[in-house]
């Protein structure tokens, strides 16, 4: 069976390797790019291995079916490398 034959369905997901950083601690990792989103999000073991510390804070993302998610979160500052 070719690709147009199957009935497999696939998602394609857009990411990018950049490089993280926080003074002289650099990660090298892959960022998932998503058009709709209004915020960056870090993964929490990623900041942790950058040092990266702040204060706790609840916060809500809208999901499929106009439905939020609670979880929480840190704010954090770090930088960015292509």
């Amino acid at each position: 069976m070719t690709g147009s034959e199957s009935n497999e369905k696939y998602v394609v997901m857009r990411t990018v390797p950049v490089i993280v950083k926080n003074g002289k601690r650099r990660i090298k990792i892959n960022a998932l790019l998503d058009d709709a989103s209004t915020s960056t999000f870090i993964n929490s073991d990623v900041a942790s291995e950058l040092g990266l510390q702040g204060e706790y804070f609840i916060t809500e993302v809208s999901v499929l079916n106009g439905q939020t998610e609670s979880f929480q979160a840190m704010a954090v500052e770090f930088g960015l490398e292509s």
